[in-house]
């Protein structure tokens, strides 16, 4: 997993102290079913998602997913 943080406002006047901090992270999606003769299957599947996180100057965090 990499992680970068970065100032994101620095073009804006007043605004310079607002960080953001982008994720990839891993996601795992699972689901059951199970058939007419009670056997349960298991499925996983894997993939990699974006968070991207913002500090405000405020003390507010807001996260994106």
């Amino acid at each position: 997993m990499r992680t970068r943080t970065v100032d994101v406002f620095s073009q804006c006047p007043g605004r310079n102290n607002e960080v953001q901090c982008e994720a990839t992270i891993k996601v795992v999606d699972k689901s059951e079913e199970e058939d007419e003769e009670g056997v349960t299957t298991i499925r996983e599947k894997e993939r990699f998602s974006n968070e991207l996180t913002i500090v405000f100057t405020t003390g507010q965090l807001a996260t994106l997913k």
